[in-house]
């Protein structure tokens, strides 16, 4: 029953003082409205992110100094002994870290 009480208090407290008028609808769909392009913006960072430079490194066998080179630069299938593959190990750029790189998923769609 103090709930119920409690309640009628804060609803005459705010008629009282003029109730929810065009001004205070105005301000919370304006500071609503802030809210959502800043959450879409950080949304965007996260999924939207640069994909950094990577090599395919499959047919390398560890040998990183032959997988960065110019000619395996974003390329999703190779050639070895005259059958294409998917690439399936990528090595990736050093100069940033994006979800593309933790993910290591190049070549499909995140």
């Amino acid at each position: 029953m103090t709930s119920n009480r409690h309640y009628l208090e804060i609803e005459g407290l705010l008629e009282e003082t003029g109730g929810c008028g065009r001004y205070q609808i105005l301000l919370m769909t304006t500071v609503h409205l802030c809210k959502a392009i800043l959450a879409f913006t950080n949304l965007f960072m996260v999924y939207g992110a640069a994909v950094p430079n990577w090599w395919c490194a499959d047919d390398t066998q560890g040998n990183v100094s032959m997988v960065r080179n110019e000619s395996t630069l974003h390329q999703c299938e190779y050639v070895t002994n005259g059958t294409s593959r998917q690439c399936q190990t990528f090595v990736f750029d050093d100069s940033m870290s994006t979800v593309v790189s933790k993910v290591s998923n190049a070549c499909s769609e995140l």
